[in-house]
């Protein structure tokens, strides 16, 4: 009885002193990638790679201090990581630690990391905004001029109480003058208040941003712009449009004479595949897709009839 007591012991001492050196590990790893990118050195993917899948929630933990670090560009990283673990992983708790993080970063005074953190919660679906996320988006959006990723945020996390405050934000797209104002009408905070209104739902919303796209004349902007918002809206009324374009043979014009224009066809693909769960293809990117994996995605938007019913919301 004694030996098998003292295996147990020496069995639990083990345990506790591997655990404790995954911990310096993962900790060690992530001061050292923090110091290189305050030197402006060369970071290391293959070491960020492996604190990813060694413990996902102690590489959370560690990663709490660099999120008030003094350095943007350390703070830019921190984020990135948590949208990184968040990505690769199913458990809610992992997910909704990380996407909380990424919402509190909405508020940084610095672009490289609020403009990130907002890029990538776009990637993320409703149930991973927990109420206390919400929380802090609503004092966001109470901003007199909310930022537009604060207002993109809200309409994935699927806060349909804020559709009043964002309706106070819209703009008339047909009456936007850019000599009047700094840019076009799809890059303003009414754009992306009526964008969030639609991917809440609002009826109204979906077919008035589906309409100003298609009455884009610039093919450029419609194809590479618009199309990514419309791709945001996750309804089946803009996916009905992504498929439109994914049947089109259509190219956006040549770069260089030698070479044709990017098919529309590329586009559409690639938002339809970060849209519908179940899609035949994973993400890849524009340009990335063959001719036959596009002819495949075509056939299965047209054989497969509940499509709709895996729209990532």
């Amino acid at each position: 009885m004694i030996r098998y007591l003292v295996s147990i012991i020496v069995l639990l001492l083990s345990m506790q002193n591997a655990i404790a050196s995954e911990e310096f590990q993962i900790s060690n790893i992530l001061k050292r990638t923090a110091d290189y990118i305050r030197n402006r050195e060369v970071v290391m993917t293959n070491d960020m790679e492996s604190i990813i899948r060694q413990n996902p929630r102690k590489a959370l933990t560690s990663l709490e201090v660099y999120q008030k670090d003094t350095s943007p560009e350390v703070r830019h990283f921190a984020n990135t990581m948590n949208r990184k673990i968040a990505e690769t992983n199913t458990d809610p708790e992992i997910r909704q630690t990380a996407i909380n993080r990424l919402v509190t970063a909405l508020n940084d005074p610095e672009p490289i990391v609020w403009q990130h953190a907002g890029k990538d919660l776009l990637s993320f679906t409703s149930k991973d905004f927990t109420n206390d996320t919400k929380a802090v988006l609503h004092r966001l959006l109470m901003d007199e001029s909310p930022r537009r990723t604060t207002v993109l945020a809200s309409g994935v996390a699927d806060m349909k109480n804020e559709l009043s405050r964002l309706e106070t934000l819209l703009i008339n797209e047909s009456k936007y003058d850019p000599e009047l104002t700094v840019g076009r009408w799809y890059g303003t905070l009414g754009w992306a208040a009526r964008l969030a209104r639609a991917r809440m739902g609002s009826q109204t919303d979906i077919f008035r941003c589906i309409e100003l796209t298609e009455a884009e004349s610039d093919p450029v902007i419609r194809i590479t712009h618009l199309l990514k918002d419309i791709a945001y809206i996750r309804h089946p009324e803009a996916i009905h449009l992504l498929r439109n374009y994914l049947e089109s043979d259509n190219r956006l014009p040549s770069v260089k004479e030698t070479t044709p224009g990017t098919g529309y066809s590329q586009y559409a693909i690639h938002f339809l595949a970060e849209s519908i769960a179940n899609f035949p293809f994973k993400k890849k990117y524009v340009g990335g897709y063959s001719y036959s994996e596009i002819e495949q995605a075509r056939q299965w938007m047209s054989r497969t009839e509940n499509w709709s019913d895996f729209i990532k919301k």
